[in-house]
């Protein structure tokens, strides 16, 4: 699970960007974590980003400590691409 999140944080983010810095690099990894976690669609989670995902988990009583199985049974996310994320420190 870990290789497959680097891989796509590798080619979402890294790969062909040059950075003007480490805190650059900070800054632009906690912004693409964000948007990964809170708008970015997972098939996997029935095209839902991993908060709602979990938020529905909890809701329909899941143990907080176990891992969901399987995708939700509905669907409450929209299809689409996800925003321009523009980065203050090299305009990105």
């Amino acid at each position: 699970m870990a290789d497959a999140w680097v891989a796509t944080y590798k080619t979402e983010l890294v790969d062909g960007h040059r950075f003007a810095g480490y805190e650059h690099v900070e800054h632009e990894t906690l912004s693409w974590i964000s948007f990964y976690n809170h708008e970015r669609l997972h098939e996997e989670l029935g095209d839902l980003p991993p908060a709602e995902y979990e938020q529905l988990h909890r809701e329909r009583g899941g143990d907080p400590q176990q891992r969901p199985l399987g995708p939700p049974t509905s669907r409450s996310a929209t299809l689409g691409t996800a925003p321009k994320r523009t980065c203050p420190l090299c305009s990105h």
